[in-house]
């Protein structure tokens, strides 16, 4: 039952990818680049990638990809072509002509694909792997090889099984941990010897055990014919580190280059000497002999999108290596390239040898790239794919070629000389839907990932052919000169639009090229002011055409000169050197015909003339120059030296001798300007070198303001003369510490340092200013005293040096000149003290009140009889005493009367009744500062 529904899914995958091929586009190209076969593969509620494209030498084309059945109609359970998730990976041929020849499905999906001279095709991977028991929510990925005829019948296959690595179980299974053993990439050599590297964790079985040092290892291992081990080897370094094989070639000689990521200290040479390389999370591209032994090793330092590194070889054996990053790049060798955008695309070219021969970036400004394809053409041009979002520049000279991605996700497709040099581009913009804003949305493990293009293919016709996954409608004539669209045909049951996979052929002209459009100058190196003559142009091969001449500074940015539309083209005189073509304008979509360039060199003095200062370029009153190096410029003829001073830098003389590149003046006590003087045959052209200034400062003669006393808030003003430049400290106060006279205004008395100097000569001066403060004045608490007594006045005073004093009224004052005067006034009376304060910045003033008590007279009888004589008991003086209590008591200690300050005399009644003839006694406590108690008796008489 199984196998009959695999064969139906079988069936259905051939059927539903041969019905997708068509319908394909073919038609003639009219611009540099424009689909001349154009096909889709999708189908009802399915998710359809591609992955890889290769092309073998008979013109047929190779994909690897992946259809996701959205609706889980396929068999549930692992089987040849599909797996429980519900995904299956499949590799098809096509035709020259796009026919589907036959596809092979398989469990997994392909992240390398190789086509063997003998047309043998291998496929290499990632599939998903049973878990050990059903409680482990764990992840597992088992790496695969496959090995095919171009028949597609299987000939081996290899699998690298996860499950060695040691990583823990959760038992609430909320946390899943992975072990992932993946293959990257495969290739083969001329007998048909395969390459393959891989990531491996823990201690897998690759035809032995090879455990991994850290996290993950990247792992190379070589195959021959048969999938047997020739050898192995595994780049890892001890410790949480992640080291990556990502890529592989064989060039000429069947050496094997190897890219990815180094993490940690990683012995590069482990079927050798030991080449040990320390970094962190950086690129690295390595060549090794046919037998596994390291040749040499390169780094490149960046923050790198991992898992997007490409490699390819030219026809010398060149190696090109593309990537995306998102920080600085530093090959090692010259300035690191700066980052242009979010997320930049860079290019590096090494010779066989590993030298560096150039690097380049290119992006735009909040501009994401990534990179997804590299190839060479068979004239060793570059071919450059990927995705991108925002406006970018695929030009990595000063030039500007720009491509904008319409608000949403597009991809690019660009053209290189061997040089690197810029040749053409164009984009497909909208390839699928989303906006990924301003995150890194495009790349791995994103759901944009695996969408847009993802490879790219160049055979020997330099016919170019790109696929991927794209969403909607697109239009995959990026020429602007026609349309050729493509629909998706991926709908879920929820009317989502869903993943369509795509392949595009785009093929060089087929038009009738127009040739033999030469240009010819007959003298190209000119002296100021030369006519340079007519540039000649050669007639044309072929129709339909006119002539337009363009010009350009610096041979990449080229523009019409107007007016200039003849087969022959002459110059004007020459004021900068000028580049020169012929354009053959054909039809609007052709691809541009230019000559060749005529370069009109301006010839000029030998440069670059420059001069390298000495360290100490100034001196007080006197010094030893130091030594003065000269550039070697570049030149045509021969060149002479001539040094020169001069002492305004007006007039310069020639120094007698110093005809040198290089020049050791002597001591010198006044300033002096040098500068070197080349002329250059057979122009005769003099041009100065830039100046050196030597300078020498006198001793400077300082003067500073004398001691400055100011009120506090108030400013003064601080001079300094004799200098140049003024430094003062500290700046607590000033208005500016640079500058000859600030104005101080301190909080505090301070201490002032200018430092004073005319250049290296240097004195330093010191000026105080005192700062008077307003005095804080506080004449002290109020006071009582018995009259008759004296009392020192307490006042508090502070800040109040060189301050004086006086006290108001001056009566009963021993010395109403100073801060503490003894006061013995007869009645109560209040004293102002009055602080002024030195230089008279501040009067400040604050008050005492003294009350004065008099002594109580107690009478010992009253007769509260009611005849108007003695009805009262009067104390006399005691309402004086505002806080005082009278109390009253009878002979058995009871209560009878109590009054506070006795504003009311007693009348003989206690609770409004007379009381009986008798002695009482009384208590009476001031509550002043004596803090007295009298006490004694009164005699009551009715």
């Amino acid at each position: 039952m199984k196998i009959n529904k695999l064969m139906r899914h079988i069936r259905l995958l051939y059927f539903l990818t041969l019905l997708l091929t068509l319908p394909f586009w073919a038609l003639a190209q009219k611009v540099p680049v424009a689909p001349d076969m154009l096909f889709q593969v999708g189908g009802p509620n399915a998710d359809v990638y591609s992955t890889n494209i290769k092309g073998d030498a008979q013109g047929n084309t190779y994909v690897t990809g992946r259809i996701t059945d959205k609706s889980k109609t396929v068999d549930t359970y692992p089987s040849p072509g599909f797996n429980e998730f519900g995904y299956g990976g499949f590799l098809a041929k096509y035709s020259a002509a796009g026919a589907l020849v036959w596809v092979k499905p398989f469990v997994g999906e392909a992240s390398g694909l190789d086509i063997a001279p003998s047309g043998n095709v291998t496929v290499i991977g990632t599939k998903p792997s049973a878990r050990p028991s059903p409680d482990n929510v764990n992840h597992y990925d088992d790496a695969f090889i496959l090995h095919f005829d171009n028949n597609g019948n299987l000939l081996w296959n290899k699998v690298i099984k996860s499950g060695t690595k040691v990583i823990p179980i959760d038992p609430d299974r909320l946390q899943p941990y992975f072990d992932l053993e993946t293959g990257y990439d495969v290739a083969s050599d001329d007998a048909g010897n395969l390459v393959a590297v891989y990531r491996i964790g823990g201690s897998p079985d690759v035809d032995g055990i090879i455990t991994a040092k850290g996290t993950y290892d990247g792992l190379v291992v070589k195959y021959d014919t048969n999938g047997n081990i020739l050898w192995k080897f595994n780049l890892g370094s001890t410790g949480t580190t992640h080291n990556l094989a990502l890529q592989a070639l064989f060039d000429k000689g069947n050496n094997i280059i190897i890219a990815g990521y180094t993490d940690g200290t990683v012995d590069y040479n482990p079927l050798g000497t030991p080449v040990n390389v320390t970094a962190a999370n950086t690129i690295f591209i390595a060549k090794y002999s046919p037998s596994g032994i390291l040749l040499w090793i390169k780094t490149i330092n960046a923050n790198a999108t991992k898992n997007n590194i490409k490699l390819a070889l030219d026809g010398e054996d060149n190696i090109y290596i593309n990537g995306s990053s998102s920080s600085t790049l530093d090959f090692g060798l010259g300035p690191p390239l700066p980052s242009k955008g979010i997320q930049d695309l860079f290019i590096a070219k090494y010779s066989a040898q590993g030298n560096l021969l150039y690097h380049k970036t290119m992006n735009g400004p909040n501009a994401i790239m990534l990179n997804t394809g590299l190839a060479l053409g068979p004239d060793n041009s570059l071919y450059l794919t990927g995705n991108f979002f925002g406006k970018v520049d695929v030009d990595p000279s000063a030039s500007v070629a720009e491509l904008n991605s319409n608000g949403s996700i597009g991809l690019f497709l660009a053209k290189y000389d061997d040089n690197g040099n810029y040749q053409w581009a164009f984009r497909i913009p909208s390839i699928m839907g989303g906006d990924i804003g301003s995150g890194l949305g495009l790349n791995y493990g994103s759901d944009y990932y695996n969408r847009g293009v993802q490879d790219i293919s160049v055979n020997n016709s330099s016919e170019i052919y790109l696929t991927g996954a794209f969403q909607y409608t697109v239009n995959f004539n990026g020429t602007g000169c026609g349309i050729n669209s493509l629909t998706a045909k991926s709908i879920d049951v929820d009317n989502k639009v869903l993943t369509d996979m795509f392949v595009v052929r785009y093929t060089p002209t087929s038009e009738i090229p127009v040739t033999n459009n030469l240009a010819t100058a007959p003298i190209v190196d000119f002296c100021p002011g030369i006519d340079p003559g007519i540039i000649t142009g050669s007639i044309p091969v072929g129709s339909d055409f006119t002539y337009q001449w363009q010009q350009s500074s610096d041979n990449r940015v080229f523009t019409d000169i107007i007016g200039a539309v003849s087969k022959d083209f002459d110059p004007p005189v020459p004021s900068a050197t000028t580049f020169y073509r012929r354009r053959l304008v054909t039809s609007e979509c052709a691809v541009f015909n230019v000559s060749n360039v005529v370069t009109i060199t301006l010839l000029k003095a030998a440069t670059p003339n420059t001069i390298t200062a000495p360290a100490e370029l100034s001196f007080c009153n006197a010094g030893d120059v130091g030594f003065m190096l000269g550039s070697t410029p570049e030149a045509v003829g021969t060149v002479d030296y001539q040094w020169q001073l001069s002492t305004d830098k007006i007039n310069f003389i020639n120094i007698a001798g110093a005809n040198r590149k290089d020049y050791d003046p002597p001591s010198i006590s006044t300033t002096t300007h040098y500068r070197r003087v080349l002329t250059n045959t057979p122009c005769s052209i003099e041009i100065p070198s830039d100046t050196v200034t030597i300078t020498v400062v006198s001793v400077p003669v300082p003067t500073v303001s004398a001691e400055q006393t100011v009120c506090i808030g108030n400013g003064v003003l601080l001079t300094a003369t004799g200098g140049i430049h003024y430094s003062w400290s500290p700046a607590a106060g000033l208005s500016a510490t640079d500058i000859a006279s600030p104005t101080a205004k301190p909080n505090t008395t301070t201490n002032y340092t200018v430092t004073i100097s005319n250049d290296n000569c240097v004195t330093t001066l010191h000026v105080r200013v005192i700062v008077i403060p307003k005095p804080i004045v506080n004449a002290g608490a109020d006071k009582e005293i018995m009259n008759g007594d004296k009392l020192q006045l307490d006042a508090q005073v502070t800040d109040a040096e060189g301050a004086t004093y006086r006290w108001t009224p001056i009566t009963y004052l021993d010395n109403a000149s100073i801060a503490n005067p003894t006061a013995n006034p007869a009645d109560d009376i209040t004293y102002r003290l009055t602080v002024k304060s030195a230089n008279g910045c501040f009067i400040v003033s604050d008050e005492v009140a003294i009350n004065v008590r008099k002594e109580l007279s107690i009478p010992n009888a009253f007769s509260p009889n009611g005849d108007g004589i003695n009805d009262v008991l009067v104390i006399a003086g005691l309402d004086s005493y505002k806080q005082s209590a009278l109390t009253i008591f009878n002979r058995n200690g009871q209560q009878i009367f109590k009054s506070v300050a006795y504003l009311k005399p007693w009348d003989g009644t206690h609770n409004g009744k007379s009381i009986p003839t008798g002695t009482y006694y009384y208590i009476i406590e001031l509550n002043n500062y004596t803090h007295k108690r009298l006490s004694g008796s009164i005699y009551l008489i009715k």
